[in-house]
């Protein structure tokens, strides 16, 4: 599935349901993480894995990719939150901040 702007003309006359759509929207938020992730972590998880052994290594690898995912999931679902409230409610402005020019 392409979620490009750039790809509606080949895309944009068939039927995407809002399941499918969030799936690959979440599926590209992670992935794009798990990279940064494994850029900025893996020379840790190396030091790691050298000096503390092979236990050791596992448990930063453990450590630094389950940190990733669940602060990422965890900021997917209060974005969602926040976005789902109707507009009457306190947070609907947090969505909406004025940038004001001088």
């Amino acid at each position: 599935m392409v979620i490009s702007p750039d790809d509606y003309a080949m895309r944009g006359f068939q039927p995407l349901s809002s399941r499918s759509y969030f799936a690959v929207k979440l599926t590209n938020v992670f992935v794009y993480v798990g990279a940064l992730t494994t850029l900025l972590g893996l020379p840790s998880i190396v030091v790691h894995l050298v000096r503390g052994g092979l236990a050791r290594g596992i448990a930063a690898l453990a450590a630094v990719y389950g940190a990733t995912a669940s602060i990422t999931l965890a900021m997917v679902v209060a974005y969602a939150g926040v976005a789902l409230r109707p507009p009457e409610s306190p947070a609907a402005p947090l969505l909406a901040i004025p940038i004001r020019s001088t």
